[in-house]
């Protein structure tokens, strides 16, 4: 009987590394570092040399025995077809990473079984089992080592540039050394599609023509300085993945392969539609208004001009819904009838100063909250998939949080926004984006009193009274039939008594509204409270 030689790896808080030092710059080299770690099981003849694995298996002498059933996004699960084979790839793997991705958190494990299911279940277990171990961040520092202040790990070089003196850490000159590698740089880019002559952004402000400015700045509309962090995540691979674990065992690597080639087909896929529709027709002087950091698997992660956020989203979700169907349709040859996925996304909106990590982090809480909603949703449905949805929040304190905002109004608490919009159908008890989207539509308009429908926001928070007499006067402002347009989407958005207040049992649509409508605006007024 054969035995299986499994080895899995996977990086861990991708979005913490890339985001560090809060500069996008820095970003930019570090989402290539972690593209060119482990390259994915598509990749062309030009994409082997630059990613490390490829190099380090050919270095080893494995490179054309090894089998991959993963590999892609930091990740991967590899069949060796020997013990002693796997142990000398898996030692030049561990010098590679530590002279490559330093300040990257990884783990990794091996396993031996008769049968390839057993022994990736085994290494898979082991490998989260050593996620959970911190790894010493080397240079260790000593007390009279200097730190560098945006990451607080020990300087290893000094650099004086425009008459400004700056220390560099170990992991930021990786980082950097990664991001004018032009070549690797287009293999991440060109997943979106964007035709010669177009560049996208490496910095968050306008580019000044300083000595410092190495590449386009963020290209802004208006007097509008606000960018969205964007974690899209698919929903249901568990569910499939236990369904590749059921029949012949023997063709386990393979599909679990063909899977994974489809469900990344699928997101490169969608990914590039969105952009084709939403981020390219928007260039301006040559510049996407936004920079992807993360294309792999079933996550996608980017930063976007904050105007665009919602439409990319909802058009990428759109988008991965339809393509993950006809990709997965295609493995019907291998035996696998399953069904298209769906996604969720998180959406942080923030000033284009604010903090990165803090936004990065706050975008992948949304997505999980979002997640969460839709999951109860299924169930309570009995969907055998759930729905695609999105939760987006604009950052208006100094410390982010993805906790909805709860106010007391005639002695009931009341949340204001919703956990997550459903994209499509509508669900049980869940809002859809397109209702949330005609209100912001509806609230827009030069008919509409503009100044009160900001200041009731305060009003929930400061002055409940206030915020019942707002309410009163500024519907006796408007006309009739207006008022029963807007009542109409409230009510489908939650609300079950629009004549007194905006306010529902599971959350108020009212300060997202508010938000979307001055995304949307050329000249948003974002006075008289938060949204």
């Amino acid at each position: 009987m054969p035995t299986y030689h499994c080895w899995t790896f996977e990086c861990g808080s991708i979005q913490s590394f890339i985001f560090e030092t809060g500069r996008l710059a820095d970003a930019v080299g570090a989402s290539l570092l972690v593209d060119r770690l482990t390259g994915d099981l598509d990749e062309t003849a030009d994409a082997a040399a630059t990613s490390l694995l490829q190099q380090v298996m050919q270095t080893a002498g494995c490179a054309t025995t090894v089998r991959f059933s993963r590999r892609g996004g930091g990740s991967f699960i590899a069949f060796l077809d020997s013990d002693e084979a796997r142990r000398r790839v898996r030692t030049l793997w561990h010098a590679a990473l530590a002279a490559n991705a330093t300040g990257l958190r990884w783990a990794d494990a091996v396993a031996d079984a008769p049968s390839a299911l057993a022994a990736a279940r085994d290494a898979l277990r082991a490998c989260q089992q050593a996620g959970r171990v911190d790894r010493p961040r080397l240079p260790e520092a000593g007390p009279l080592t200097l730190r560098v202040a945006r990451t607080g790990q020990p300087a290893v070089t000094v650099r004086s540039l425009a008459g400004q003196v700056e220390a560099i850490d170990a992991a930021t000159e990786l980082r950097r050394r990664h991001a004018r590698r032009t070549a690797v740089a287009d293999t991440l880019l060109q997943r979106f599609g964007a035709p010669d002559g177009l560049r996208w952004p490496r910095h968050t402000e306008p580019s000044d023509g300083s000595v410092r400015d190495d590449g386009d700045g963020f290209p802004f509309v208006g007097g509008a300085r606000e960018l969205a962090f964007l974690h899209a995540d698919g929903n249901g691979l568990g569910v499939l993945l236990r369904r590749l674990e059921t029949g012949d065992d023997g063709a386990y690597v393979e599909r679990y392969a063909a899977f994974s080639r489809a469900v990344t087909q699928a997101t490169v896929a969608a990914a590039r539609q969105a952009a084709a529709e939403v981020l390219l027709p928007a260039a301006v002087d040559g510049v996407v208004p936004a920079r992807p950091l993360i294309l792999g698997g079933d996550d996608l992660s980017l930063v976007v001009r904050a105007d665009l956020a919602l439409p990319f989203a909802e058009a990428y979700l759109q988008a991965f819904e339809c393509q993950s169907t006809e990709c997965l349709a295609a493995l019907r040859g291998l035996g696998l009838d399953l069904p298209g996925l769906t996604a969720a996304c998180g959406i942080a909106i923030v000033k284009a100063r604010f903090p990165f990590a803090q936004a990065a982090a706050l975008a992948e809480a949304l997505c999980q909250r979002a997640k969460s909603v839709i999951k109860r949703e299924a169930q309570a449905s009995a969907r055998a998939m759930p729905l695609s949805a999105l939760a987006v929040q604009r950052v208006t304190t100094s410390v982010p949080d993805d906790a909805l905002p709860r106010v007391q109004v005639d002695g009931r608490h009341w949340t204001l926004g919703h956990a997550a919009y459903v994209i499509g159908e509508e669900g049980a008890g869940v809002p859809r984006l397109a209702d949330l989207q005609t209100l912001a539509q509806a609230l827009a308009t030069d008919a509409m009193p503009r100044g009160p429908v900001r200041r009731l926001l305060t009003d929930f928070h400061q002055d409940p009274t206030q915020a019942l007499e707002r309410w009163r006067r500024w519907r006796e402002n408007l006309e009739p039939a207006r008022v029963a347009e807007i009542d109409a989407l409230l009510r489908r958005l939650g609300v079950d008594d629009p004549s007194w207040l905006p306010l529902g049992r599971d959350g108020s649509p009212w300060p997202d509204a508010v938000l979307l409508r001055d995304l949307t605006r050329d000249d948003p007024d974002t006075t008289g409270g938060a949204a």
